[in-house]
C-alpha cells in the first residue's frame, strides 16, 4: 500500500538546468547587476519582497520594461488595505504593452480545445490587426474610457482579441464563461452595467454542444444599460433555424480595412 502524501511532503524539485533558465533566476541576476542586491536563494528574495515593498515593486517595474507615457510619482500611494494605491500618477495601456511585441510572420497566439489540436492560431499581423480593427469599431460605437465591455465567451482567440480591443481604448473588461447560468451572469454584470456584450451561441464540452441562445436572451434582457450585443457563431451551423438572432455579428465588426499600427491611438489610463 502506497504511503499517503502528507502536508509538507516535498513532491517535486526542479533540475539545476531548469532553475538556471527560469525567469526568477533571470530577475535575481538582474537585481545583482543593476541594484547590487544578492540573495541566498528564493527565500531571501521573498523576505526582501515583503519587507521592502517600494524597492521590490519598483524593481519589477524597471525589470519588466513597463512603458508609461507618464511616470508614477511613487510606488505606493495609500498603503491601507483594502484600497492600496499602486504607482499613482502613471499613465499607460495594457494592450499597448502586449502589441509592442508584434512580429509579423511569427505566431502571436496558440490555441487548443477538445475539438482541435494545438494550432498556430494567429500570427502577429492578423492578431494585432484584428485588435486594432475591433478597437476602432468599438470607438465608433461610442465606447469611451471607463465604459464597461462584457464577454460571455469561452477561452478562444476571439475572446483575447475582444479583451485587448476593449482595453486598448480604455474600456473596462469583464467576462463570464458560457457555462454559467444566466442568473449568475446577471448577478455579476448588473453591478457594472456594460455597454457592450460579446457572446457565443454555445460551447462544447465532453463531446457535446450546449446551446446558450436562450441564456443570452435572458442576460441581454436583464441589462438595462446594454447598447450593443455582438454575437459569434460557435456551435450553430450555417442554415440553423433562428441562427444567432438580432444584434451585431463578430464577422461584420471585423469586416473593415486594416488600421495601420502608426494610426492607432492607445488610450492612456
Amino acid at each position: 500500500m502506497a504511503t499517503p502524501i502528507r502536508e509538507g511532503d516535498l513532491l517535486w524539485t526542479p533540475s539545476a538546468e531548469r532553475v538556471a533558465g527560469s525567469n526568477l533566476t533571470a530577475f535575481m541576476n538582474w537585481l545583482a547587476s543593476e541594484r547590487g542586491f544578492r540573495f541566498d536563494g528564493y527565500h531571501g528574495l521573498w523576505r526582501w519582497s515583503t519587507g521592502d515593498l517600494d524597492g521590490f515593486w519598483q524593481a519589477v517595474w524597471d525589470y519588466s520594461g513597463v512603458d508609461a507615457s507618464a511616470p508614477p510619482e511613487r510606488v505606493l500611494g495609500s498603503r491601507s488595505m483594502p484600497g492600496a494605491e499602486w504607482f499613482p500618477g502613471a499613465r499607460l495601456n495594457y494592450a499597448q504593452h502586449v502589441l509592442r511585441h508584434e512580429r509579423p510572420g511569427e505566431d502571436a497566439l496558440l490555441h487548443v480545445s477538445e475539438t482541435a489540436p494545438v494550432v498556430a492560431g494567429l500570427d502577429w499581423a492578423e492578431f494585432a490587426g484584428q485588435v486594432r480593427i475591433l478597437g476602432t469599431q468599438l470607438r465608433s460605437m461610442g465606447v469611451r474610457p471607463g465604459d464597461r465591455v462584457a464577454s460571455y465567451m469561452p477561452n478562444i482567440p476571439q475572446t483575447v482579441i475582444a479583451m485587448l480591443a476593449a482595453t486598448s481604448i480604455g474600456a473596462i473588461w469583464t467576462s463570464c464563461s458560457p457555462d454559467f447560468g444566466w442568473r449568475g451572469v446577471l448577478d455579476r454584470f448588473r453591478q457594472i452595467r456594460p455597454k457592450v456584450l460579446f457572446c457565443v451561441d454555445g460551447y462544447s464540452y465532453g463531446g457535446r454542444d450546449y446551446d446558450r441562445r436562450d441564456e443570452i436572451a435572458q442576460i441581454a434582457g436583464g441589462l438595462r444599460k446594454l447598447e450593443y450585443l455582438v454575437r459569434l457563431p460557435y456551435v450553430t451551423k450555417p442554415g440553423d433555424r433562428n441562427g444567432l438572432g438580432a444584434g451585431l455579428t463578430w464577422d461584420a465588426l471585423l469586416d473593415h480595412e486594416p488600421v495601420p499600427a502608426a494610426e492607432f491611438t492607445f488610450e492612456q489610463v
